[in-house]
């Protein structure tokens, strides 16, 4: 969870913090489930709308955990 960069937020994958996720989930063989990659484009208000819908979109395949790019994007996903 995080934001893309250019004036509209909307590239994720050319954001620093997400390359540096991706390459570690390579380096560790572990798959990324692109279902749950959210661009909030860096708006509180968009990560709890983002975090509700996939609690809500299937409740019983939900992440075991959430890496969110900043404090600011994990307090909202932590209020749903």
């Amino acid at each position: 969870m995080g934001g893309g960069v250019n004036e509209t937020f909307e590239d994720l994958y050319a954001e620093h913090r997400f390359k540096g996720f991706k390459h570690a989930m390579e380096e560790a063989r572990l798959a990324i489930q692109s279902e749950w990659v959210m661009n909030t484009q860096w708006k509180m208000e968009n990560g709890y709308e983002k975090m509700k819908s996939l609690i809500k979109r299937d409740p019983l395949h939900l992440p075991t955990a959430m890496v969110c790019a900043s404090d600011l994007m994990a307090t909202p996903a932590m209020r749903k």
